[in-house]
């Protein structure tokens, strides 16, 4: 089983216990009413489905043939902004409630190559020690990304930090960068 078949399973067993939960797969929102969902024994039957599913991907796993599957911030609990974080951070932020048995965690390096790929940040030659640091260029200012002066035992620095539109912005484009980074290791 390839590495998308996997993650297409992931997928369907969080979309089916979702449906068991009695929320929309998609919209994420409680399903309402008098519907076939709502019925005991339709419930029953979906946490089955889901049980199975799971048992497969168990059997899967322990034969060797499951590899872990690529970040899927979808099947993550959803993203709530805490305060402007540093790259590092954030990635840690969308990384704390990866099961590392069964997902790989989205690195923080895939996010800046993303931002550098599509002109939100730049790499320049810091002046000062002769080494290369990222910045914020004006698209990057413009969705949120700004540089934070600090103060260490070396003296004066810059960090790239991520306000909440910025962290925002990343959030609705993960699937994106996401991809790409699964389709990078594939080559």
């Amino acid at each position: 089983m390839n590495e998308k078949n996997i993650q297409r399973l992931e997928e369907t067993i969080l979309f089916v216990r979702n449906l068991a939960h009695g929320v929309h797969p998609v919209t994420l929102e409680p399903v309402m009413g008098d519907t076939l969902l709502n019925e005991p024994d339709m419930i029953r039957q979906l946490y089955t489905v889901v049980e199975i599913l799971e048992a497969y991907r168990f059997f899967l796993a322990k034969k060797g043939r499951a590899a872990r599957v690529p970040y899927a911030y979808r099947s993550l609990p959803p993203f709530e902004y805490t305060r402007d974080l540093p790259v590092t951070q954030f990635a840690a932020v969308l990384n704390q409630d990866v099961d590392t048995e069964r997902m790989k965690k989205l690195p923080y390096t895939r996010i800046t190559k993303w931002l550098e790929e599509n002109g939100f940040l730049e790499t320049i030659q810091d002046p000062r020690t002769g080494g290369n640091s990222k910045v914020a260029t004006p698209a990057g200012c413009e969705i949120g990304i700004y540089m934070e002066n600090r103060i260490s035992a070396r003296g004066p620095y810059q960090v790239v930090m991520y306000g909440r539109k910025a962290q925002e912005f990343l959030v609705e484009h993960l699937d994106e960068i996401s991809v790409e980074k699964a389709e990078a290791e594939e080559r």
